[in-house]
């Protein structure tokens, strides 16, 4: 009878570290879906910042182009008028460009802006997802510590549990009286 008890509270010891270690790979499995998809949102951050830089170029360039023909008019404009292109008429088209250019540079500072900040977001959803690996690198480290634990007290329970109950094959086994 005492090794009936003995088995059966090995056999419960064995299940629960068994089913312990198991959930422990499912935990860490969890972690890594979700640093999975930390990684695609960075990815699409990264695309994201990538497109920003190809619009704000695309966006600087054209109105270059379009400061050019303005000046282009307004030099023409003072020409067909009879105009000379010094005095206070070169100064009005200088202020002009000087307008314009800043508009170029404010639009460029923005898309640099907002490269950056996307180019951000993609470093911290690495960084989460690195996070997340290792968080579950410890769910599996403590779930298999508590497997161990489970074995051994279920083992020690078990022997206990069999001398208690008058046991014998131990005693015999290892010459105890």
């Amino acid at each position: 009878m005492a090794e009936v008890v003995a088995a059966v509270a090995l056999v419960g010891s064995v299940t629960s570290a068994i089913g312990q270690s198991q959930s422990g790979r499912a935990e860490q499995q969890a972690y890594e879906m979700r640093a999975r998809v930390a990684e695609m949102e960075a990815q699409d951050f990264e695309s994201q910042a990538e497109l920003e830089k190809i619009s704000t170029d695309f966006e600087s360039q054209r109105l270059r182009q379009k400061m050019a023909a303005t000046q282009g008019a307004q030099r023409a404009a003072a020409a067909a008028s009879g105009v000379g292109l010094s005095g206070s008429t070169q100064q009005v088209i200088a202020r002009s460009a000087e307008e314009q250019e800043l508009d170029a540079l404010m639009l460029r500072f923005g898309g640099m802006s907002r490269q950056l900040g996307r180019e951000r977001s993609a470093q911290l959803a690495r960084l989460n997802a690195s996070s997340l690996r290792a968080e579950g690198s410890v769910a599996r480290a403590q779930a298999k510590s508590r497997a161990f634990s489970s074995l051994l007290t279920g083992t020690a329970g078990a022997i206990g549990g069999y001398y208690s109950m008058g046991g014998k094959i131990g005693r015999e086994t290892f010459g105890i009286k």
